[in-house]
């Protein structure tokens, strides 16, 4: 008797967007990572979903699984790129002003977002992640007035502000300019001043 052929086995067909049980585990920082890469390479127009995607030799689903739109990618590497504004890892000079520090600390903005409008819009846009980085970018200055004693109200105006200039030099034709970003910074800085002396009314 003629044993029975076992049937053929079908090749399972792998879903879309998942990768195989073998392929690496995939994390944000990696997409971040590649973005960059991509960024390099092509620029801003050349960044998409599907470019990164194959910059890590993935499924472009896959990505939705960490960020997800395009939009959402920038926001990352946006965030990614302002862990730079950690006043800690600034190093100020001993003995430097709050008024030195300001200017330091804009400037260190400035080289994180310079010649990228989209930066800039994905930072000012109406989202959780873009809230989260201004929630920390008025910590730092609130951390850099804290000796001024300013009230609440002037520190969120005077991060507001700093920041509505650094956006503005980075979208500049030149792609930000660091001393034309100071100049704007010496005829702000005197208004402040004039704002701490102010006495409070009790």
């Amino acid at each position: 008797m003629t044993p029975k052929a076992s049937p053929q086995r079908r090749p399972q067909r792998r879903q879309r967007g998942r990768p195989p049980v073998d392929a690496p585990r995939l994390d944000l920082v990696q997409v971040v990572a590649a973005g960059e890469a991509v960024l390099e390479r092509a620029g801003w127009a050349g960044l998409s979903m599907r470019a990164v995607a194959t910059r890590l030799a993935v499924d472009p689903m896959t990505l939705y699984r960490h960020v997800s739109s395009r939009e959402a990618l920038v926001i990352a590497i946006a965030a990614e790129r302002c862990r730079a504004l950690d006043v800690d890892q600034l190093r100020f000079r001993r003995g430097t002003t709050w008024q030195q520090r300001l200017k330091q600390v804009a400037g260190a903005y400035l080289r994180c977002i310079g010649g990228a409008p989209e930066l800039v819009r994905a930072l000012t846009a109406s989202s959780d992640d873009a809230r989260q980085i201004a929630d920390r970018w008025l910590a730092i200055i609130a951390e850099l007035l804290a000796e001024t004693r300013a009230r609440p109200a002037l520190v969120r105006q005077v991060a507001h502000t700093v920041a509505d200039l650094v956006h503005g030099s980075a979208l500049a034709a030149n792609g930000g300019e660091t001393s034309a970003l100071r100049r704007s910074l010496n005829l702000l800085i005197p208004g402040i001043e004039a704002r701490l002396t102010v006495p409070r009314v009790e």
